[in-house]
């Protein structure tokens, strides 16, 4: 993911690290915003990576298990790589059976 170029979407597998918090705001142009940033980790590679999540996207709650991401913007703001939920962004849980090494990682981080 963090090789994508900036326009195209990618499909990710990962664990979620999410903090519930919603930022509310409104735009320059007056519109009513709502985000939350959730952290999209590889245990294994000790890499987390912020994603936004956009209006009632930002409702979403994830529990602690590898979920399946489809439709990951890449995007550029400020100079610097980003990742957003697009319009066609969807999302599903793994079982454990499937990824037991990764739940076995998983488990022994902070998350």
């Amino acid at each position: 993911m963090l090789q994508k170029d900036i326009g195209s979407d990618c499909n990710v597998v990962a664990l979620v690290k999410d903090n519930n918090q919603i930022i509310e705001f409104v735009s320059k142009n007056g519109k009513n915003c709502k985000k939350k940033e959730i952290y999209l980790c590889d245990p294994e590679a000790q890499i987390e990576v912020p994603l936004t999540l956009w209006f009632e996207k930002a409702d979403l709650k994830f529990d602690k298990i590898p979920y399946a991401f489809q439709g990951i913007s890449v995007s550029s703001f400020n100079d610097q790589k980003q990742f957003q939920a697009s319009i066609r962004f969807n999302f599903r849980p793994f079982k454990q059976h499937q990824f037991r090494k990764f739940i076995a990682t998983y488990d022994k981080m902070k998350l």
